[in-house]
C-alpha cells in the first residue's frame, strides 16, 4: 500500500512539474502586440509564439 502511495506522490509531482513548465514556456512566449477592437468591444492582442507556430488571442 504504501508503494502505490509514493507512486502516486511521485506522480503527481511530475505532473505538477509538467503544468508549471508549460505556464512557464506559454508565459516567456506571450508577446503584447497591442490594442484592439472586435466590434464594439475593445481589448488587447496577445501573440503567442511557439517557434513557427503562432497563435493571436483577444482579450477583453
Amino acid at each position: 500500500m504504501k508503494n502505490h502511495v509514493a507512486a502516486l506522490i511521485v506522480g503527481l509531482a511530475v505532473a505538477a512539474a509538467a503544468f508549471a513548465a508549460g505556464c512557464m514556456a506559454t508565459i516567456k512566449c506571450a508577446v503584447p502586440v497591442g490594442p484592439a477592437k472586435c466590434g464594439d468591444r475593445q481589448g488587447y492582442i496577445i501573440s503567442y509564439r511557439y517557434g513557427d507556430f503562432w497563435s493571436n488571442q483577444f482579450y477583453e
